[in-house]
């Protein structure tokens, strides 16, 4: 038995159909020999909570099912699972990180990484790769965070592999269905379950999905440190997988529209969203992704003091960081998602300070054009 919830794991309809929650820390065995073996992984059964759970193997194989992949390993963040991905022994040699990532992603690999003696190296993800050689392990997210590019996963998986090196994907902003990145060469996805996988702002949690090879080594660094995904919030996130499909095309659909209608208003200077066929990955999105996914991200003139003007007025949208919700949300990444980033840095990426990220939700597409519209006037 895979100490992980692997693909196929599910059983058929039978007795209770919302997922098994057992909150016990320990579980108790007939004799020393059953317990010897459930601890070593030779027979099935429970042994101690930080080696996994039934709730957390129910997310985790819901997870292996929508990606395609092998199985999967859950933690108590998104970034608990970034910080496996980079620490647990996949190989040896640097690790070599996209230049456009998230902000906290870039903070751990600033401030934590090189105390680890783990060295890291940048690369444009949209120019000639340039890859060092022995790099153990390459990592990108698309669409990006915040100005939704869309990165050419099976370009990259094939330079990564002529390298020797495995390719992981942060893939939290398009979740499964809109685009399964292991079918496109990556070796390893990641999400923040606290987006779109929990989808309802009540969870936070992390995930790893890909082979078994891999995912062996990693949930042995998840028990040696201890970053499990506790009972009752792994059984909010494998109940909120039952609905993932139904609110991620909703949601983008809606997203389109909007994006659409953004690019076309008085007082926005540009509109980020891969659906848009002025958008520089159009073509990308289009050929890897069913849909372009709910996130988008608009520039208002003015600046940061038009961005909060207009921010200020939402009376539908949320304003909180966080995204992948029911709700819909909007944000400032100035101050949220690269709040951490240089200004020199946000700058080099094109993060400009009078953006606002939105995070589409479920409300009908004229409740929200109507929020935007009444906010933009002013």
């Amino acid at each position: 038995m895979k100490p992980y919830g692997c693909r196929g794991d599910a059983a058929p309809p039978l007795g209770p159909l919302a997922p098994t929650l057992a909150r016990a820390t320990t579980f108790a065995h007939e004799s020393a020999e059953a317990l010897r073996a459930v601890g070593a992984g030779e027979r099935p059964g429970e042994f101690y909570a930080r080696y996994g759970h039934p709730a957390a193997r129910a997310f985790e194989s819901a997870v292996a099912e929508a990606e395609g992949c092998d199985g999967a390993v859950s933690f108590a963040s998104g970034m608990a699972a970034l910080h496996a991905l980079f620490c647990a022994p996949l190989g040896e040699g640097p690790i070599a990180v996209a230049r456009d990532l998230y902000g906290g992603t870039m903070a751990m690999i600033d401030k934590d990484l090189s105390r680890f003696g783990i060295r890291v190296v940048r690369f444009d993800p949209f120019g000639d790769l340039a890859l060092p050689d022995h790099v153990r392990l390459v990592h990108i997210e698309t669409p990006t965070n915040p100005l939704c590019r869309v990165v050419d996963v099976a370009r990259v998986a094939e330079v990564a592999h002529a390298k020797g090196a495995l390719l992981s994907v942060d893939a939290t902003f398009a979740p499964p269905p809109l685009q399964r990145v292991c079918s496109l060469g990556a070796d390893l996805v990641m999400h923040s379950a606290t987006k779109y996988l929990g989808g309802h702002s009540d969870a936070i949690g992390g995930v790893l999905g890909g082979q078994h090879e891999q995912l062996a080594a990693i949930e042995g660094f998840r028990r040696r440190t201890g970053g499990i995904l506790g009972p009752d919030t792994a059984w909010l996130v494998a109940r909120s997988m039952k609905t993932l499909a139904l609110r991620a095309r909703q949601q983008a659909e809606t997203a389109g529209r909007l994006a659409r209608w953004l690019a076309g208003r008085k007082g926005v200077a540009a509109v980020h969203y891969p659906g848009l066929e002025g958008h520089p990955d159009f073509a990308v999105a289009k050929r890897q992704m069913e849909l372009p996914g709910a996130m988008l991200t608009f520039e208002v003139l003015g600046g940061l003091a038009g961005a909060a003007r207009v921010y200020d007025r939402f009376r539908v949208i949320g304003r909180a960081p966080s995204l992948g919700g029911v709700e819909s949300i909007a944000s400032l990444p100035l101050h949220t998602s690269h709040a951490m980033v240089p200004p020199a840095d946000r700058a080099r990426a094109g993060i400009a300070d009078g953006l606002i990220r939105l995070s589409v939700g479920l409300e009908p597409y004229e409740t929200l054009a109507g929020d935007l519209e009444r906010s933009l006037s002013a």
